[in-house]
């Protein structure tokens, strides 16, 4: 019995153990369960691709298909993926020295590089309508191309056209008119308003001998808001002084001509700018005196020879003291009178006198009553500019052609 009870201790011991080994191999079981879930939860870097990773190929390559964040490296992440991108510089921006599609910008592709190229058709060829080179050439070709109006000018990007080139709008002319497909210069201040260029004062652009002359397009001052405007200011004097000093710089300046220049109404001429304007086709002018700059002239004598200009004093410079008098209509008023140029320097009695001498226009010398002329006919000899308006500041003599 005593044999019995042992080995039934010993048997129930034996029960236990095996009990306690299987307690052991559950454990071991939990063990190995636990390190599944850890590879599931992913790790970037371990190269088992988790749930919330694109890619995982466990290295530290941030240049080939896997980047170092476990994304999946694509065109436009800002880098270049060795073999597949030429580039990658991260942005949508398709002009630059990287396209879109990660490739370097180049002539030919479609694109416009931009501050590199000034076209790109998608080809390297010439004669279309963009050079081969993409740049430069477009405008040095030799034939019409991309925007041009015409060979090599025109457009926004080559230079403007000259007069007789195809224009499609005023932008591609250098005289800043296209007429009915041509690029056109206006001759005078008068074409400047039958060509529909401009009707305000200002400085235009004329070519008095035209395109085929041998002259070239200067800035002159038209004035549009006078007479009908179309004219041309070929003088200004601004504010002459009382006395024979001011009288001597005035008779200065109006006895000699200069080349046609921009005369401004603000400043004084040295000489009347009229070289180079085909006197014969001109046949007016107007001597007028105005009250300020910023003015037009008020007060004027406009006259009119059917012959043109050509020789006529004050207009070529070359004034006799027996010039040949002529009509002036007079505004205000609009008197007609018989005036003649004065040109004698030695009493520097100098402009336009009537027949009674009184000065109308320029310097009138005579003592004690010596004046301003200022188109004031009614006034007694010899003080016809002595009006309240010559008191006033700022005044001007213009001599205008037309």
């Amino acid at each position: 019995e005593s044999d019995e009870s042992e080995s039934g201790e010993s048997e129930s011991d034996g029960t236990e153990g095996g009990e306690t080994e299987g307690t052991g191999d559950d454990s071991t079981g939990a063990g190995d369960s636990q390190g599944v879930t850890s590879g599931d939860g992913g790790v970037c870097g371990d190269g088992i691709v988790g749930a919330d990773e694109e890619c995982d190929d466990g290295d530290d390559d941030d240049a080939d298909a896997c980047l170092t964040s476990c994304v999946a490296a694509v065109c436009g992440d800002g880098i270049e993926h060795v073999g597949v991108e030429a580039c990658d510089d991260g942005n949508p921006v398709d002009g630059d020295a990287c396209t879109n599609d990660c490739a370097h910008a180049a002539c030919g592709d479609g694109i416009v590089w931009i501050g590199v190229e000034l076209c790109d058709d998608g080809n390297t060829e010439d004669g279309d309508e963009c050079p081969g080179d993409c740049g430069e050439s477009w405008c040095l070709d030799g034939v019409v191309s991309g925007d041009e109006s015409d060979v090599d000018c025109g457009g926004d990007t080559c230079a403007p056209c000259e007069d007789g080139a195809v224009c499609f709008e005023d932008g591609d002319c250098d005289s800043s008119h296209c007429a009915s497909g041509s690029c056109v210069t206006a001759r005078d201040c008068g074409e400047i308003l039958d060509l529909g260029i401009g009707d305000t004062d200002g400085p235009y652009l004329v070519d008095p001998d035209g395109a085929e002359g041998p002259g070239d397009a200067v800035l002159v001052w038209c004035e549009h808001s006078l007479e009908g405007g179309g004219w041309t200011l070929v003088f200004s004097y601004r504010k002459p002084a009382p006395g024979q000093v001011a009288a001597s710089e005035f008779h200065a300046a109006v006895e000699k001509t200069a080349p046609l220049t921009l005369v401004s109404p603000a400043l004084s001429s040295a000489a009347v700018s009229i070289d180079g304007l085909p006197l014969a086709e001109h046949h007016e002018l107007l001597f007028g005196w105005g009250p300020s700059t910023a003015e037009d002239v008020t007060r004027y004598g406009h006259v009119t020879l059917p012959e043109g200009l050509t020789g006529f004093c004050f207009a070529e410079g070359d004034c006799d003291a027996d010039e040949p008098s002529v009509i002036a209509e007079v505004t205000p008023g609009d008197a007609q009178l018989s005036i003649t140029p004065a040109y004698t320097p030695e009493t520097l009695h100098v402009g336009l006198v009537d027949g009674e001498g009184r000065a109308l226009w320029g310097y009138d010398p005579d003592e004690p009553e010596d004046a301003w002329g200022n188109w004031e006919p009614s006034a007694p000899c010899c003080g016809a500019g002595a009006t309240d308006e010559m008191s006033q500041p700022g005044w001007r003599y213009a001599i205008y052609v037309r």
